[in-house]
């Protein structure tokens, strides 16, 4: 904790100074005297209360400032190679100084990235197996990263549901992170109750991930009996490093979240499983492929990522190999996997890095 707080505040520091000179440099060329000492005083006062709630990187306003910064050193960046080169340039310094443009483009990236938040997408996968399942296949409906209600309300939520119904899937999984931290106790419960009403052949499993249980605040809207309950009493069932057959072709297992100390390992879960069975593992981190893989399963449900809720978070993460699978689908021998972006988002009601979705997979015998 005290290392990213150390982090966030070194971010908003450099946003800060950079933030002095870019509106430096616009105030003058608006007329303000370039060597004139009293304005400068109020504009680093002005900087100093802009910057300080950037700390809260998770913000919604440390995203405007770290937006209009980028797009103004973009903007640097492109004077600096324009000094380069011969020739007239003036439409180009009066946009430069103006200082327009950072503010213009955050002001529609902002606003774009609150419409794509919303626009909720159903995205469709079909995956082969050479396991013994029935002629017809089978439907999933694959839900992940709600954190009811940071983005989405109580009558959106329920008109996802009734779409999933008319879809008629065989199964519904939801893998983690459907409540957190920020949730109170009656919106945990109004979010399951929802959920409950999805129909389906087969009902409705769920995973715990990293933030359903509350654990990053120090006082819990509700705890995690409350929370284990209110889900049962829906309907719904838990999978806790437990596995549940469907049928005598096909089970589901559920892992507790990886940032929980203790889960079982993948094969201790498939102690007493027919391995003759499609395998289905759901876990809330795209983690441990290719030990899942060696394990036996044949097909692994994930979230989490949000795949990259604000752009360049998802090709940063693929980049530097912080998770497995960012977001879509990889085969490995047999094994396949799926990763969805979720939902709706946490934190804020913004998304740039991709789309909102509920994903739907056709599970087909080859």
């Amino acid at each position: 904790m005290a290392v990213f707080i150390g982090f966030a505040v070194a971010i908003a520091a450099v946003a800060g100074i950079f933030l002095y000179f870019y509106l430096k440099r616009t105030a003058i060329f608006w007329g303000l005297p370039e060597q004139g000492k009293g304005w400068k005083r109020i504009l680093a006062f002005v900087v100093v209360v802009i910057a300080v709630p950037a700390v809260n990187l998770f913000g919604i306003w440390a995203l405007v400032v770290l937006h209009i910064v980028g797009f103004a050193l973009v903007m640097d960046i492109i004077q600096a190679f324009a000094k380069r080169f011969p020739g007239e340039k003036k439409r180009w310094e009066r946009v430069y100084r103006s200082g327009l443009f950072p503010v213009l483009a955050t002001v529609l990236v902002i606003g774009y990235s609150y419409w794509n938040m919303k626009d909720v997408r159903v995205t469709e996968y079909t995956v082969y197996t050479e396991k013994e399942i029935r002629d017809k296949g089978y439907g999933i409906c694959l839900i992940s990263d709600l954190h009811f209600p940071t983005t989405m309300d109580a009558p959106s939520l329920e008109a996802y549901c009734n779409d999933i119904s008319k879809k008629k899937p065989d199964a519904v999984v939801l893998c983690g992170d459907i409540v957190d931290e920020r949730s109170t106790k009656a919106q945990m419960e109004k979010a399951f109750q929802i959920l409950s009403g999805i129909q389906s052949e087969s009902g409705i499993y769920y995973v715990y991930g990293n933030h359903d249980r509350a654990r990053y605040s120090k006082n819990p809207p509700f705890t995690q009996e409350e929370l284990q309950h209110a889900v049962e009493d829906t309907g719904i069932t838990v999978l806790k490093d437990r596995a549940e057959a469907l049928n005598n072709e096909f089970t589901i297992i559920g892992r507790d979240d990886k940032s929980v100390a203790g889960r079982k390992t993948s094969e201790e879960l498939l102690q007493g499983v027919d391995k003759d069975d499609f395998l289905l593992l759901l876990d809330h981190q795209p983690a441990g492929l290719k030990e899942n893989a060696a394990a036996g399963y044949d097909l692994q449900l994930s979230g989490h990522t949000h795949a990259g809720q604000m752009w360049p978070v998802g090709p940063l993460t693929t980049l530097f190999r912080m998770v497995e699978l960012n977001y879509g689908y990889q085969k490995q021998g047999s094994f396949q996997a799926i990763v969805t972006s979720g939902i709706a988002g946490w934190g804020y009601p913004l998304r740039t890095g991709k789309h909102s979705e509920y994903v739907m997979i056709k599970i087909r015998k080859k």
